[in-house]
């Protein structure tokens, strides 16, 4: 397996690279995002990553539910707590962040 390095600590395979997986420092989004979100959206690191992927730009809900494991599931859980939203956009429908404030916490990350 092809292992990419990004920095002194962090690795990603090339599977990985290839599906758009974002490395970032997990515990300071979670320091970050306790003041903005609820204990519940922060209990697992995968909605934390939906979030920072949506930070980059809008993603179409197929892409997100394939993507990541128990996606729809993750994704309802952020909708209810008015973090994400819903658009239509022709035969398709796209997630973004409801909350710019939360695009700007995971900015650098």
């Amino acid at each position: 397996m092809m292992i990419f390095k990004f920095c002194e600590e962090k690795y990603i395979s090339a599977t990985e690279f290839a599906l758009g997986v974002f490395i970032m420092d997990e515990l300071k989004a979670k320091e970050r995002l306790s003041r903005l979100v609820s204990p519940e959206v922060l209990a697992d690191v995968t909605r934390i990553r939906i979030m920072k992927a949506l930070s980059i730009e809008d993603r179409p809900c197929g892409e997100l539910f394939n993507k990541y494991p128990n996606g729809k599931r993750h994704m309802e859980i952020l909708e209810k707590e008015g973090i994400v939203k819903k658009t239509a956009k022709g035969f398709y429908t796209f997630f973004s962040l409801a909350k710019p404030e939360i695009k700007d916490a995971l900015a650098d990350l």
